[in-house]
């Protein structure tokens, strides 16, 4: 599954510091995949769909570590985009 992540100001307004589900990049993925979905940003990206028997992981990149970094750390980020293949 190849994702194009487009990570918005709204998301960034409504992220959650320090938070692997309700971080701006998971909020951007939860919009791209099937409802119900578990969302988890850290290291690496793990989508677990409900009704699949296993959990699509992706690692992140270099901008998109970065920016939870900054992000985390109270610095200001703008919105990006980044792509990810999960398996």
């Amino acid at each position: 599954m190849k994702l194009k992540v487009d990570v918005r100001e709204d998301h960034i307004a409504n992220g959650a510091r320090c938070s692997t589900d309700y971080c701006p990049i998971a909020l951007a993925i939860y919009e791209l995949v099937p409802e119900g979905s578990r969302v988890d940003v850290d290291g690496e990206i793990r989508v677990t769909v409900p009704g699949e028997p296993y959990t699509h992981v992706g690692e992140l990149s270099e901008v998109a570590f970065e920016f939870i970094e900054r992000f985390d750390g109270h610095d200001a980020v703008e919105p990006f985009s980044f792509e990810v293949e999960l398996s």
